[in-house]
This record gives C-alpha cells, structure tokens and sequence, in this order.
C-alpha cells in the first residue's frame, strides 16, 4: 500500500508554509484551461488551479514556490532562466521528499533549455542546477524541519493477517 497521498497532503502543508514565510499566500482557485498556476507578486499570491490531481498540484506548488524564494519580481530578466530555476526547485523538492517526479517537469526544463541556449542546453540546465544546491538545500532542511516538528505522519493502520477473520480469538486451551 503506497502512502503517497500523504505525502502529497503533508508536502503541500509544508510548501504553503515556505511561501508563507516569504509573505506569499497560497490559493487554490479555478483558472482558465490552458493554465494551471501563476505567482503573483504585485499581491505576494500563488493560485494554483483547482482542476489538477493532487500530485499534479503540489508539483506547480512547488514550481511557484520556486519562484517566491529565488525571484523577487523580474530579478532574473531572462524569463527563461527564472522558468527553468523554479521547475529544477520544483523537481527537487518532490524528489527530496520521496514523490517522483512526472516526467513533464523534465520536458519542461528541457524546453525552456532549449529556447534560450539552442547550442548547449545540458550546459545551461548543469550550471542553473549547481548554482541553485545551497539555496534549494537550505530549503530542504527547512520543508524537512517543518515536517518534523509540525506534521506527524497519519498513524498506519495494522492490516490484519489475510489468513484469520477478524473474529478470530486465538486457539483454545
């Protein structure tokens, strides 16, 4: 049995958390079909759409979070680089918390890669990558402090074994 829905809800927690403390609030609202979330930060707001799958939805959570805490506003000019940034964030923190990835965050670093350095993305996406470790570690340690100390996990419920009913007793002496 996989506990990956609370993995996902006890992530969520801990990323909302993470923009929170950046002075960003989270919602999750209802958004035209080609989008799925956005960071605003005239209003300090990540919206992520209300119609995607849970995993789906912490995954663009993550991506904006990304964003809340490498960029401040166009920091970065080059919508590119701030793109690709935030997704290897995002990729990051599910990978760090044992979510895998879907393997549309990697299309979508390999794209953007694409579109700004045609002659070298791998070079490109390698050094974003190496420069983002202490930040995206530093918040790692933070997601995984704040799970420690705030969201215990959902106690597993014993299954009982397959081969006695529940009404069994135990032998007879």
């Amino acid at each position: 049995m996989s506990n990956e829905p609370e993995k996902v809800r006890r992530l969520w927690v801990a990323l909302r958390h993470q923009a929170q403390l950046k002075g960003s609030s989270v919602v999750v609202e209802s958004m035209e079909a080609t989008a799925s979330a956005y960071c605003d930060y005239g209003t300090k707001k990540v919206v992520i759409s209300d119609r995607l799958k849970p995993v789906d939805a912490l995954a663009r959570l993550a991506h904006e979070v990304g964003h809340v805490h490498l960029h401040t506003s166009l920091s970065l000019p080059d919508r590119g680089i701030r793109e690709i940034e935030a997704e290897l964030f995002a990729y990051a923190m599910l990978a760090n918390n044992g979510i895998r990835p879907d393997d549309s965050l990697l299309h979508y670093i390999a794209n953007w890669a694409m579109r700004v350095a045609p002659q070298a993305p791998e070079v490109l996406v390698e050094t974003l990558s190496e420069q983002l470790v202490p930040a995206t570690r530093q918040i790692s340690v933070q997601v995984h402090n704040y799970l420690r100390d705030h969201m215990r996990p959902a106690p597993q419920r014993l299954a009982e074994p397959p081969f006695f009913s529940s009404d069994y007793d135990g032998p007879v002496l």
